[in-house]
C-alpha cells in the first residue's frame, strides 16, 4: 500500500474527512487511474452526501475495471440509494462476477431483484437465494 493511502486512512479512522480526501486527491494527481483512492474517495464523497462527486470517483474506480467486487457492490448500492435501479442490477452482478459467494452482495443483489422487479426475474433471485443459503449452510 502507498504511503499516502496509509496517511489517509488514519485521517479516516481518527474522523478527518476532509484531510483524508485531501490525500487523496494528491495521490489522483499523481496518478488519475489509481483504483482505491478513486474508490476510497467515492465511499467519503457518499457519506458527506456530495453525491455528484461520489459518482465521478465510482465511475472512474469501475473504468480500471478493478477484480474487487466490493467497488461494483458500493457502486451499486450507491445507485439503488439513488434510485437508479437498473444499472444498480448492473453493477451488482458485476459484484457477484468477481465475488460469487460474497453473503452481503448475494443479499442485497437478491434484495433489489425482489423490490424492483418481483416475479420479473425469478430464475435470477432464486440462483442468489440458492446461492446464499448454500453459503450459510456451508
Amino acid at each position: 500500500m502507498k504511503i499516502g493511502h496509509t496517511i489517509a486512512l488514519a485521517y479516516v479512522a481518527h474522523g478527518n474527512i476532509y484531510r483524508a480526501l485531501d490525500e487523496y486527491s494528491k495521490i489522483l494527481k499523481y496518478d488519475p487511474n489509481d483504483v482505491y483512492a478513486n474508490y476510497y474517495t467515492a465511499l467519503l464523497y457518499e457519506g458527506l452526501d456530495s453525491y455528484k462527486q461520489a459518482e465521478k470517483y465510482y465511475k472512474a474506480a469501475i473504468a480500471q475495471d478493478s477484480a474487487d467486487g466490493k467497488i461494483y457492490y458500493n457502486y451499486g448500492m450507491f445507485l439503488s440509494k439513488n434510485s437508479s435501479y437498473k444499472k444498480a442490477l448492473e453493477m451488482l452482478d458485476k459484484a457477484l462476477e468477481h465475488s460469487p459467494y460474497d453473503a452481503e452482495i448475494l443479499y442485497d443483489t437478491g434484495n433489489l431483484y425482489i423490490d424492483r422487479y418481483y416475479g420479473l426475474n425469478y430464475n435470477e433471485e432464486k440462483e442468489i437465494y440458492d446461492n446464499l443459503i448454500f453459503i450459510i449452510c456451508s
